[in-house]
C-alpha cells in the first residue's frame, strides 16, 4: 500500500474573524526619530480548523496520479489507496499610521493587525475499498496518523505567525506617498505570514514522508492478509 499527502497552497482569502488577541504595550521600534510613530502595536492571530473531511469519491488511479504529482521521489510503480491533503488560506486586516518625513516622502507602520489562518484537512480513501472492509479500515487508520501529524503542525501556527509578524512590523516602511507606504507595509506583512506558513508546511511534509515507511505501509498486509491486500490494488 502507498499512501500520500498533498502540499498546500497559501492563498489570501476572506474568513470570519474571532480573534485571540495579544497587545504589546511598549512603543514600536523605529528606524530613526524622524520616522517614529508613537503608539501601541496590536497583533492578533487566530487559527480556524474545520472538521476533518473523509472523502471516498476518488479512485485508486486518481489518488495515485495526485501522489505522483507531489514529486517526492516515490517509486513510480506504487499505487495510492489513501491520501491526507491540507488546504491553508489566510486573511489579514491591518491598520496603519503614516507621517511625512521630509524629502523622503512618508513612513508607515502597522499598529494593529488581525490575522486568521484557515486550515482544512481531508482524508481521501480510494473508492474501490469497500466500507468497513479490513483494507478500508486499515487505510483509514493510517491516514488518521497523518492527521495527527497535521494537528501537531497546526499547534505551532499561532505562535510562529505572531512572532514573525511582531518582528516584521517593528520597522516602518518609507515610500513616496502615504498610500504607497501603507500599501507596502500591508503587502510586506502578508508576505511574512505566507512565508511562515510555507515553512510550517515544508516541515510538515517531511514529517509525513517519514511516516510512510515500509513498516508502516506493510501493516495492512499483516492485519488483513495477502489476499485482501493484493486485491485492494487489482480489483
Amino acid at each position: 500500500m502507498a499512501t500520500a499527502y498533498g502540499r498546500s497552497k497559501c492563498v489570501i482569502a476572506a474568513t470570519a474573524t474571532a480573534m485571540l488577541a495579544i497587545a504589546f504595550g511598549s512603543p514600536a521600534v523605529r528606524a530613526d526619530d524622524d520616522c517614529q510613530i508613537p503608539g501601541r502595536q496590536f497583533v492578533s492571530v487566530k487559527l480556524d480548523t474545520p472538521p476533518v473531511v473523509i472523502d471516498h469519491s476518488l479512485s485508486r488511479a486518481a489518488l495515485t496520479a495526485r501522489s505522483k504529482q507531489d514529486n517526492r521521489g516515490r517509486d513510480e510503480a506504487l499505487q495510492s489507496l489513501g491520501r491526507t491533503e491540507i488546504d491553508i488560506a489566510f486573511h489579514t486586516s491591518a491598520r496603519t499610521a503614516t507621517k511625512p518625513v521630509g524629502a523622503r516622502g512618508f513612513c508607515a507602520a502597522i499598529f494593529s493587525i488581525e490575522i486568521t489562518v484557515t486550515w482544512g484537512t481531508k482524508e481521501l480513501i480510494a473508492s474501490e475499498l469497500k466500507p468497513n472492509s479490513c483494507m478500508s479500515d486499515a487505510v483509514t487508520k493510517h491516514e488518521a496518523k497523518h492527521v495527527n501529524v497535521v494537528r501537531r503542525s497546526q499547534a505551532e501556527v499561532e505562535t510562529r505567525v505572531r512572532k514573525a509578524v511582531v518582528a516584521a512590523i517593528a520597522m516602518p516602511i518609507v515610500a513616496a506617498t502615504d498610500d504607497q507606504a501603507s500599501d507596502k507595509a500591508r503587502e510586506d506583512v502578508k508576505a511574512v505570514v505566507s512565508s511562515t506558513l510555507d515553512a510550517i508546511i515544508v516541515a510538515l511534509n517531511n514529517q509525513q514522508a517519514a511516516l510512510d515507511n515500509p513498516e508502516e505501509l506493510g501493516e495492512a498486509r499483516t492485519i488483513c492478509g495477502n489476499a485482501a491486500y493484493n486485491a485492494a490494488f487489482t480489483d
